[in-house]
C-alpha cells in the first residue's frame, strides 16, 4: 500500500486518456474541489470528475509529474470559493 507520510493512499483507477497535452506550449490545468469531489479541466475542457476521500480534512496542494516527462509549473493559484 502506498502512503503519504503515515496516511495510506487510496489508489484511484487509471483514468482513460482524455486528450493530448500540447507539446511546447503552456496549458491551463484547473481542479475544482468540493468536499471529496474533484472536477479536472485542461484548457477549459472537462477531463474528469473524480471522488477521492483519502484526505478528508483541508490540507496542502502538491504538484506531481511522471519521472520521464519534462514539465514546468507557473502561476499556481489556490482560490477558496466564497472567499473564506
Amino acid at each position: 500500500m502506498r502512503k503519504c507520510g503515515t496516511v495510506p493512499l487510496q489508489v484511484l483507477p487509471r483514468m482513460p486518456r482524455a486528450g493530448a497535452v500540447p507539446a511546447g506550449a503552456w496549458s491551463t490545468l484547473a481542479v475544482n474541489v468540493k468536499g471529496s469531489l474533484f472536477e479536472v479541466l485542461l484548457n477549459g475542457s472537462k477531463l474528469y470528475d473524480v471522488e477521492d476521500t483519502t484526505f478528508p480534512d483541508a490540507g496542502k496542494v502538491g504538484l506531481w509529474t511522471k519521472a520521464d516527462s519534462v514539465m514546468g509549473f507557473d502561476d499556481l493559484r489556490v482560490v477558496v470559493a466564497g472567499g473564506k
